[in-house]
């Protein structure tokens, strides 16, 4: 009986003592707003989350955006020293009214970084125009997964 009770206690305390997963608290990641809007959805941009890491991707996005307005322009900033940051670029699905937005909070865990995208959708009554909203952030550069 005793050798029961004392494995009850050892099974007991080796449930409860914290494993190596258990000490990492989530951080929330702050992140830089480059740019958020609406496409004219005339792009050719299909609904999708990207990560960017070097110059030529970002280029390459950059000059899709503005095929049919000039839409970068307006960015915080295009020169991004991606030794150091890297991108997060969201692109929703082309929406039949305007008034659509996005917004993003990221979290790293353990062994990954968590975005979660935030739909906004309009208040009221929203004028009848073809839109696709984006939203386009910058992280400080990180080896984990991001998951959306």
């Amino acid at each position: 009986m005793k050798k029961i009770i004392l494995l009850i206690l050892i099974a007991m305390m080796l449930i409860a003592c914290p494993g190596p997963d258990d000490d990492f608290n989530p951080i929330t990641i702050e992140t830089i707003l480059i740019g958020k809007g609406n496409l004219s959805g005339s792009e050719n941009i299909p609904q999708q989350n990207l990560i960017i890491i070097d110059d030529d991707a970002w280029t390459q996005l950059r000059s899709q955006m503005d095929s049919i307005n000039d839409v970068t322009s307006n960015f915080s900033e295009v020169e991004i020293d991606f030794t150091t940051h890297q991108i997060i670029a969201i692109f929703d699905e082309i929406k039949p009214n305007a008034g659509h937005s996005l917004d993003v909070s990221v979290t790293e865990y353990d062994n990954e970084i968590n975005v979660i995208i935030i739909d906004l959708e309009p208040e009221g009554n929203a004028t009848t125009v073809i839109t696709q909203p984006y939203l386009i952030v910058k992280i400080p550069i990180n080896d984990k997964p991001i998951i959306f």
